[in-house]
């Protein structure tokens, strides 16, 4: 239920992307011993996560931040012939 609130509170546009009729987000996840991690989730699944974890929310919202910022420019592989 906590993540269920911060997810509400924290993945608000320019966050959500909309494909179809469904949102993908951000969502902050909390792991043992206070460390987070977070996800981008289409339709409730998991399509891309944080590799490392991080000591707060405020460092996985940063993270968040980033892979936004550097997603759009990153490159495809070659074609699989």
């Amino acid at each position: 239920m906590q993540c269920l609130r911060l997810c509400i509170s924290l993945c608000r546009a320019p966050y959500d992307r909309f494909v179809g009729s469904q949102a993908m987000k951000f969502v902050l996840v909390p792991e043992l011993q206070g460390r987070w991690r977070w996800e981008l989730r289409s339709e409730g699944v998991a399509i891309a996560s944080s590799t490392a974890s991080f000591e707060n929310q405020q460092l996985a919202y940063a993270s968040v931040e980033e892979f936004q910022q550097h997603a759009p420019i990153a490159s495809l592989p070659p074609a699989v012939a």
